[in-house]
């Protein structure tokens, strides 16, 4: 969990939802560098079993675990654009992102409101996703303009377009 992640933010909500009784589980995917940091310890010890997965998998084993996730969460505090974001919504899951960076351009704006929270809000909108955890109709439909069919013949376009 990197620093630009804003893990300890992270770990705040994970923390207070625990202490708060919330049920709920945790998919962490991505590397993990040798020495963990504290805000993954916190995260570790605040959900326990409840985590289902730490650290990369193997491409078939990421695409099974986001699709049979619920709820995708971003802290983030530098990102430029948000693939693991578009392929869990696209996937079905409720984003909860902070609004903020490339988050309201990649949610269309109907969305906002059950999509983004502001700072300070996260552990609002994450009890409200983990009670209500589907997303709205549209939604995952709507990630579909990031898809490689749609996008191939925009590059193909643009690159022609460049080489004259």
């Amino acid at each position: 969990m990197e620093f630009d992640k804003d893990p300890d933010t992270f770990a705040d909500a994970i923390e207070h939802l625990d202490d708060s009784g919330a049920e709920f589980g945790l998919v962490l995917l991505g590397y993990r560098p040798p020495q963990a940091s504290d805000a993954l310890n916190r995260i570790r010890k605040a959900a326990g079993d409840r985590i289902l997965h730490d650290g990369e998998a193997p491409i078939d084993a990421y695409r099974k675990l986001v699709s049979g996730s619920e709820i995708v969460v971003s802290t983030a505090r530098q990102e430029f654009f948000g693939i693991s974001v578009v392929e869990a919504v696209a996937a079905g899951c409720h984003p909860v992102l902070p609004n903020r960076l490339s988050y309201p351009w990649l949610i269309p704006d109907q969305f906002h409101g059950m999509a983004l929270y502001q700072d300070g809000e996260l552990v609002d909108a994450l009890a409200a996703a983990i009670e209500d955890p589907g997303p709205p109709e549209g939604l995952a439909a709507s990630m579909e303009s990031f898809s490689w069919d749609v996008m191939a013949p925009r590059y193909d376009l643009r690159l022609r377009e460049i080489a004259g």
